[in-house]
């Protein structure tokens, strides 16, 4: 994880800047979009990943040229990559009041402890977005194919479920809280 504190100027130092990223900088709507890209290439090089080992499918999923998974997020204030041996998603969001208006487009009718609570909701769609990384196959109906089980609990692993076609798959999520932001990690359960 990185703590995004820093100008732009200074996140590009040490940053090869390809033709391609630099496109995708100047595409990126904000400023604070900008800090969050430039941060996760700054946590590729910490964990020795170059930038054309990294590619993007036609759903615009994170890939690498090699025999690992990455996910990757980022908030304003935050971002976050994981590199692992099997699919594996991570969000990361910003506890704040508007996720109770869009609450009713990703909560799933069995959800109800997370009505009405900035956190709850927050946790639950830092799930959901997490899943639907690791699960990696674009259409997903947050609402109705995806169910978290429980209310977040620290340090307690929890479960979600992705119904899709005639699949059903189980993800373990790990989560934290800090800094008023849910870091969500989801994998498939075995």
């Amino acid at each position: 994880m990185w703590k995004i504190e820093e100008s732009e100027v200074t996140l590009e130092n040490g940053i090869a800047i390809s033709s391609a990223l630099r496109e995708r900088l100047k595409s990126a709507r904000s400023e604070e979009h900008r800090k969050g890209i430039l941060s996760v290439h700054q946590l590729m090089k910490v964990a020795d990943v170059l930038e054309s080992d990294l590619y993007y499918d036609s759903d615009g999923c994170p890939n690498l040229k090699f025999n690992k998974y990455i996910s990757i997020s980022h908030s304003k204030y935050f971002s976050a990559i994981v590199l692992s041996e099997f699919q594996i998603g991570v969000d990361i969001e910003f506890c704040r009041e508007k996720i109770i208006r869009i609450a009713p487009r990703f909560l799933h009718n069995k959800e109800h402890f997370a009505l009405g609570k900035i956190e709850e909701l927050t946790y639950v769609w830092t799930a959901k977005e997490a899943i639907y990384k690791a699960f990696r196959t674009s259409g997903i109906n947050f609402s109705k194919q995806i169910y978290i089980d429980k209310p977040f609990d620290e340090g307690k692993v929890r479960e979600g479920k992705v119904v899709y076609n005639d699949q059903h798959k189980l993800f373990e999520l790990s989560s934290i809280k800090f800094d008023s932001h849910f870091v969500t990690i989801a994998y498939e359960k075995n």
